[in-house]
């Protein structure tokens, strides 16, 4: 718990950082708290809006559908957010249906950055995957969330495969999606 609030203040002042590896400021790290293959919890948003909810409509992911789910947290004024994130759309337009992408901002939370700059980021770069921002405080702690950005790759039968802290490659991004896709 010490290390998550430890964690959470370090990113609170501006610095988007990793704990994983501190040479490359990214890395394939344990979910605090919780094993590989644990069972992803539910996660209640607000959309930002797409092709398939409104802006401002409540959601509650509770279960995938029998498709795997990468879970990318995220914010608005996190440069290394910024950057993978066309990832994450190309991967969303390529990939398709078999795979949900949802990107969770928690900006508010982290301190970097509010609803206002994560709508103009997802305005700028044409993101059209699911986004939305939490209510709950809590959640990074239920994902070990302990840098910006984070994903958390999870199976179709809702085990947790991986999770990845700080800025994912292009090519990482997409040989994970498509393990999971695999699994």
């Amino acid at each position: 718990m010490l290390l998550i609030a430890f964690s959470l203040n370090v990113i609170g002042l501006g610095a988007c950082t990793s704990l994983a590896d501190p040479l490359t400021n990214q890395g394939d790290i344990p979910v605090i708290g919780q094993a590989e293959n644990h069972i992803a919890g539910q996660v209640a948003y607000t959309s930002y809006g797409n092709a398939t909810t409104s802006a401002g409509e409540q959601v509650l992911w509770t279960g995938l559908e029998g498709k795997p789910l990468v879970l990318n947290f995220w914010a608005g004024s996190c440069p290394p957010c910024k950057a993978e994130m066309p990832d994450f759309q190309e991967i969303h337009e390529k990939i398709g249906d078999p795979l949900q992408i949802v990107g969770i901002d928690v900006g508010q939370f982290s301190g970097l950055g509010s609803k206002t700059e994560a709508q103009k980021l997802l305005d700028d770069l044409s993101i059209t995957y699911e986004t939305g921002y939490s209510s709950d405080p809590k959640l990074m702690e239920r994902y070990g969330v302990l840098a910006m950005p984070t994903t958390i790759f999870i199976r179709s039968d809702g085990s947790i495969a991986r999770k990845w802290a700080g800025i994912i490659s292009a090519d990482k991004l997409r040989a994970e999606s498509e393990k999971l896709l695999r699994d």
